[in-house]
């Protein structure tokens, strides 16, 4: 009986020894299952903030400069090419001074841009509209060729020399390259080309009506009601001189030379305003104006500025019906809503000029 207890007791005492030795083994395989389980977790939302980055990426530098956001005829301008248009735009007036980016209206202004540049790239040789590198030249000579000194020959070397290097120190100074500043001179002929083509059809001379005119900015704090008021009283002249606008006189003005205030001077229907009559003030977003008539409807020579306004008027009717037809038959086509204008406002802000304000 002595003899089974001391080997039962020797038992136990084994089995407490070998428990208490494997148990600091369990504790560390513990352990070790615990810090795999813990890399494990880390490693998998590390990969997952990898790929919210990646996606973030992809999302806001990657894919919206592909969108294609206008197309005439198959030619496509991507969200890319737009901000690179503006982005121009910024490169050529950055030294102007107090000049200012309007982001509330540019970028879809700009698409409209790239769609009537091609559309009228497309339709030019039907129009008969050319643009030859020897005529890219010759803007590029008048914008950048020094002025020529007394007794110095104008084939010189030295002008050549002085020609090459202010225009490459304004490609430097605009960031862009040789081509892609005479694409921009090939647009600007092509669109004076179509101008012109324009100007060689006004009739003249035509009815035109005598005006005075004032003018007032839209922010400038003054009522344009109140101002309609003091005109009755104190007359038309005064306050245009108050205005620092002389007597106001504007001159002689054809139908359609100046649509901020053609349906006054010639309404579709009614009366035609007689002379001396006032207009209300006229709200446009290029300002408020206020006309008086000195002299109605007379058949005038149409003077060659008023008769350019003409013509550029022309142009404008021309690209919005081209537009217009181009949308109802399918070969134009515009992709932009509020997603992509807040996406290209955010890449022009990145370059926009730092002002010291």
């Amino acid at each position: 009986m002595v003899q089974q207890n001391e080997n039962n007791s020797r038992t136990r005492n084994r089995s407490n020894t070998e428990s208490d030795a494997s148990s600091p083994r369990d504790r560390l395989a513990e352990e070790l299952r615990k810090q795999k389980f813990a890399y494990i977790i880390g490693g998998s939302l590390i990969g997952i903030i990898i790929l919210i980055v990646l996606i973030g990426y992809y999302r806001e530098f990657y894919t919206p400069p592909r969108v294609v956001a206008g197309e005439v005829r198959g030619v496509t301008f991507t969200m890319g090419d737009l901000v690179q248009r503006i982005r121009v735009l910024q490169g050529l007036n950055r030294y102007q001074e107090d000049y200012m980016l309007d982001l509330s209206s540019t970028p879809f202004e700009f698409l409209q841009k790239l769609i009537h540049v091609e559309i009228l790239k497309q339709a030019a040789p039907g129009l008969g509209i050319s643009i030859s590198e020897s005529e890219i030249e010759e803007e590029l000579k008048k914008q950048f060729y020094p002025e020529i000194q007394p007794g110095q020959e104008t084939g010189s070397n030295q002008l050549e020399q002085e020609f090459q290097s202010n225009y490459s120190s304004f490609l430097t100074a605009t960031n862009l390259t040789k081509s892609e500043y005479e694409s921009i001179l090939g647009e600007v002929l092509r669109d004076r080309k179509l101008t012109l083509s324009f100007f060689a059809t006004i009739e003249s001379p035509q009815a035109q009506t005598e005006i005075a005119l004032i003018v007032l900015d839209r922010y400038s704090g003054t009522p344009p009601e109140e101002l309609r008021g003091r005109i009755e009283t104190e007359g038309f002249e005064a306050i245009a001189a108050e205005l620092n606008q002389s007597d106001g006189y504007f001159g002689w003005v054809p139908e359609k030379a100046f649509p901020e205030f053609n349906d006054f001077l010639y309404p579709s229907e009614g009366e035609a305003p007689k002379i001396g009559t006032i207009s209300d003030p006229i709200i446009q977003d290029s300002g408020v104006f206020i006309v008086k008539i000195l002299s109605y409807d007379e058949s005038k020579e149409v003077e060659d500025p008023v008769k350019y306004k003409l013509a550029m008027e022309a142009v404008k009717t021309w690209q919005a019906t081209q537009l217009q037809t181009g949308s109802e038959d399918g070969w134009v086509k515009i992709n932009f809503n509020s997603d992509k204008y807040a996406w290209v406002t955010n890449q022009v802000k990145l370059t926009a000029p730092r002002t010291n304000n």
